[in-house]
């Protein structure tokens, strides 16, 4: 296997003098280090009770849900096409989620959890060993409307992932028949009639791909 998360921030050498202030992380990113503090909570609670079923279900939604499906999906173009500040926020980030994520999978994942921990460029008083790190402490909350905002933002996204599905039944899978937006099937030569009684959604990618169709996003995130 490989880790992608470990590729991503490794791969850049992060080192401490280029780690970012969390007061100056974009939100999501610090939207990103709350889940991650909500994991923690979460691990050490099921490790206090012997819950390894619990567990494990919070360490494979997180990297599923929140990580691979939203997360590591926004933040893409940042860490490859942005200037040097935004990409050291977007690392910052994966960074210190990376570790935290390391020492929580050690317990029932050792081997693993060792082999990721072994990629890590280490910071002053970090150990060459992962299970001889002290497990990451659970911080306070972040506050309500925090919370509140990106409930709605994930709420917003859940709806335009269900448009999708929907609009793919209709059209197809997406491929180079398949549904994208009106503009780009007309270019590729469908027929007007094609449209007939069906509506057409504009699904980005990317954050940076926003259109028209989604600036309710950026209104609501404020990125």
């Amino acid at each position: 296997y490989r880790c992608d998360w470990s590729s991503d921030v490794c791969s850049s050498d992060l080192p401490a003098k280029d780690m970012v202030d969390d007061d100056q992380l974009f939100e999501i990113d610090r939207w990103a280090l709350e889940a991650c503090n909500k994991l923690t909570a979460t691990m050490r609670d099921a490790y206090e009770h012997y819950d390894f079923s619990r567990a494990y279900h919070a360490l494979y939604n997180f990297c599923v849900i929140d990580m691979s499906n939203f997360y590591m999906d926004v933040i893409k173009d940042r860490l490859y096409c942005a200037d040097d500040h935004a990409r050291r926020c977007a690392q910052t980030a994966l960074y210190r989620i990376l570790v935290d994520f390391t020492k929580l999978l050690a317990p029932i994942l050792c081997f693993t959890s060792q082999e990721i921990w072994s990629y890590i460029p280490k910071l002053d008083g970090m150990k060459d060993y992962v299970v001889f790190e002290q497990m990451p402490e659970a911080k306070a909350a972040a506050d309500e409307a925090f919370e509140a905002k990106w409930d709605r933002i994930m709420a917003n996204r859940d709806d335009d992932s269900k448009f999708k599905r929907r609009s793919q039944q209709w059209f197809g899978k997406i491929d180079k028949d398949g549904f994208a937006h009106r503009s780009w099937m007309k270019n590729q030569g469908h027929p007007n009639d094609l449209f007939d009684g069906r509506p057409v959604i504009g699904i980005c990618n990317t954050w940076s791909e926003l259109n028209p169709c989604n600036a309710h996003f950026r209104e609501i995130a404020d990125f």
